[in-house]
């Protein structure tokens, strides 16, 4: 499998959070676009699809008002009525962190997707930044899942203090399209149980190089 266009974030110190942070990152690419329904069928599938009936262990398909849906056999289609071309919702931690392998990347870091969608503010507001590449700016279409333990009080734990305790609570960040005009701001986190495939979560994928 392969992923699609990605844009490289520099290596170098930026500042993260309300309380603007100092934290130095090295080089590393993101994809420029959430996941999509029919890439997240395929990464499953591929990897046998998903494994029990009784509960979910990759994407939400209890739901009927998610894109997935789960056959006898485990493998999982297209459910009725949605399109297979858009963000994909629905995505435990689990699925999440799937779909990052099978594509050869890995989950950002909270302050990897932070900086990301800085950095990609700048490109879709430059003069001769082609229409297609404006793209990059919309990181509100869903909330996507980051690396990081969920500490409510420690911000960019995962970055910044692998000392905390474990849990099974993970970053989430960004607004959705099923959310408030006040829900929306790419500020905004939360925290997720890792098993839950929420009714807006999807993915974004880092890579160590530049895709070939």
């Amino acid at each position: 499998m392969k992923d699609r266009l990605t844009f490289a974030v520099p290596a170098g110190t930026y500042s993260v959070g309300p309380e603007e942070t100092e934290i130095r990152l090295g080089r590393f690419y993101v994809s420029a676009a959430a996941a999509t329904v029919a890439e997240v069928i395929e990464c499953i599938n591929a990897r046998g699809g998903e494994p029990s009936p009784d509960s979910y262990s990759f994407v939400n398909f209890v739901n009927e008002h998610l894109p997935f849906f789960r056959k006898p056999d485990g493998t999982v289609t297209l459910r009725k009525g949605f399109s297979s071309s858009t963000p994909a919702a629905g995505l435990t931690f689990a699925g999440a962190m799937l779909y990052c392998e099978m594509v050869g990347g890995r989950l950002p870091t909270e302050a990897e997707w932070e900086v990301s969608i800085r950095i990609s503010q700048d490109i879709a507001a430059a003069d001769n930044v082609a229409d297609g590449q404006r793209r990059l700016v919309d990181w509100q279409d869903l909330r996507q899942w980051c690396s990081d333990i969920f500490h409510p009080d420690h911000p960019y734990a995962g970055s910044l203090d692998e000392s905390l305790p474990e849990t099974e609570m993970r970053v989430v960040r960004g607004g959705s399209y099923n959310r408030s005009e006040l829900d929306v701001s790419w500020y905004r986190r939360s925290g997720k149980w890792m098993w839950h495939g929420g009714d807006a979560t999807g993915v974004r994928v880092v890579y160590e190089r530049e895709p070939k």
